[in-house]
C-alpha cells in the first residue's frame, strides 16, 4: 500500500499476514508518512488483484505533522464480464441471429484493509521569500529657457516678463534679490551681471541681444536641444528691430551731414 501526496510517494508499507513494526493483527499495519504537505490519497497493488495495476481508493487525509490516523480504506476496480452471443434461425424464406457486447462490473473486495496511519513529525517548512524591485522613473530634464522673451525690458517696467526674468537671472547665478515683477535698480544690476557673462554690452537693457541669448542658451545642466520655430522666430524679430536700429542711425548720419555741409 502506498500513500501519495499529488503525484509523489510519501509513504509505503507491505501488508503481511503476522503484520509488521510490532503488530500482529494486519488491520493494524502502520503506514508512515512523511515531508508532505496538503491532501494525501492511497493505493494498493497486488498481482492478483487489476491486472497487477494499482487500485486507488477514493478516501483521502488531510496531512497534520506528527497525527496518528486509524482509517478504513476500501478500494474499487472493473473487472471486464467476458462478451456473451446468443443467436437463432428460422426456416423457409428468412433466418437470423443476434450477438452480445462487452459489458463490465464494480468489483470491490469483500474484505477491506484499515491502517493506521501515521503521520511523520519531520515536516519540512518552506519559507518564501519576495524581493521586491523597484525601477526609477525616467523622465524628460526641460530646458530652463523654456519662457520666451518676445518684448525688452527695462527699468521700471513691471510685469510677468520680469518675473520670468528674475527666475532666470537666479537661475543663472547673477540675480539674488525677490521675484517680484518688477524692474528695479536690484534687477537692473543683475541683468548687467547677465551681460557680462555671455559678453553683452552691460547696458541693463534687456534688447534683442540680450533676449536672443535668454531664449537661445541653455543653464548648465540642463538638456541640449536644437533652435526650434519659437527661437528661429525671435533671431528674425531680433533682425528686423537690428535693421530698424541701422536705417535710424543712417538716417541721423544723413541729418548731421547735411546739417554740416549747410
Amino acid at each position: 500500500m502506498r500513500a501519495y501526496n499529488n503525484s509523489n510517494v510519501v509513504g509505503q508499507i507491505i501488508i503481511q499476514e503476522s503484520g509488521i513494526y510490532g503488530y500482529t493483527e494486519s488491520i493494524k499495519q502502520k503506514l508512515t508518512v512523511g515531508n508532505a504537505s496538503g491532501t494525501i490519497t492511497f493505493s494498493i497493488q497486488n498481482s492478483s488483484l487489476n491486472s497487477g495495476n494499482e487500485i486507488f481508493s477514493t478516501a483521502q487525509e488531510t496531512y497534520v505533522s506528527g497525527q496518528t490516523i486509524n482509517k478504513d480504506l476500501s478500494f474499487e476496480f472493473t473487472v471486464p464480464v467476458p462478451a456473451s452471443s446468443s443467436g437463432g434461425g428460422g426456416g423457409g424464406g428468412g433466418g437470423g441471429g443476434g450477438g452480445g457486447g462487452a459489458a463490465s462490473v464494480v468489483y470491490t473486495p469483500t474484505t477491506s484493509t484499515s491502517s493506521a496511519v501515521s503521520v511523520s513529525s519531520t515536516q519540512t517548512t518552506s519559507t518564501l521569500t519576495t524581493t521586491q524591485t523597484t525601477t526609477p522613473v525616467v523622465g524628460q530634464v526641460l530646458s530652463a529657457a523654456a519662457f520666451n522673451f518676445n518684448n525688452d525690458l527695462k527699468l521700471g517696467n513691471q510685469n510677468n516678463n520680469i518675473t520670468e526674468l528674475q527666475k532666470r537671472l537666479i537661475q543663472e547665478g547673477v540675480y539674488s534679490g525677490p521675484v517680484t515683477g518688477y524692474f528695479g535698480n536690484l534687477t537692473l544690476a543683475g541683468v548687467k551681471a547677465y551681460q557680462k557673462k555671455y559678453g553683452i554690452l552691460q547696458t541693463g537693457f534687456v534688447g534683442p541681444l540680450t533676449r536672443g541669448q535668454l531664449n537661445g542658451s541653455q543653464v548648465a545642466g540642463a538638456s541640449t536641444s536644437t533652435i526650434n520655430i519659437t527661437n528661429i522666430t525671435t533671431i528674425q524679430a531680433m533682425i528686423i528691430s537690428l535693421q530698424a536700429q541701422v536705417n535710424a542711425l543712417l538716417q541721423q548720419l544723413k541729418t548731421l551731414q547735411s546739417q554740416g555741409n549747410q
